[in-house]
């Protein structure tokens, strides 16, 4: 483990300082989102989910900052790591919207942040991008259209979510 962050912290270094009590350079984050910075700023995560965070296109790092703050989770940085790998496997299709299902009452378990599917009506929770009935993708999931807080029923709603 000692050896593995040495290694890590030369390669994020550049190598250049590999004598005992160097410094690592910071990453360099000129041309980042600076709504990712704001993010990052915001929910403290490891180099390696924040690296992967910013290395992911415009429209994937919405994805991933869509679904909310970090807080009150065990491990920030894995969390993260999921998001973003949820991104990627279901962000190909974001850009189709399906036709709408006639919307049915919401069940009794309904919390802030989840959402219906509008294809099979289907109850997923905040954490889900797409649906876990039929994979389609959450409405809303490639904007940063916010609404007010209480809203409650469409993802982005102003409440964090865990």
């Amino acid at each position: 483990a000692v050896l593995m962050s040495r290694v890590r912290d030369a390669i994020q270094s550049g190598g250049a300082s590999a004598g005992l009590g160097a410094q690592p350079m910071p990453p360099p984050v000129a041309s980042s989102n600076p709504e990712v910075e704001a993010f990052l700023a915001s929910n403290p995560v490891d180099f390696q989910a924040a690296s992967r965070l910013r290395a992911l296109p415009a429209h994937l790092q919405r994805l991933v900052l869509i679904r909310g703050s970090l807080s009150g989770v065990r491990d920030a940085s894995s969390v993260l790591m999921s998001r973003v790998r949820d991104a990627l496997s279901g962000g190909a299709g974001a850009a189709v919207m399906p036709v709408a299902a006639p919307l049915a009452p919401q069940p009794p378990n309904f919390r802030p942040g989840d959402w219906m599917c509008p294809k099979c009506n289907f109850h997923n929770y905040s954490s889900k991008i797409a649906c876990t009935q039929c994979a389609t993708v959450m409405p809303n999931a490639g904007s940063f259209m916010t609404m007010p807080a209480g809203a409650g029923t469409q993802p982005g709603a102003g409440v964090p979510l865990l």
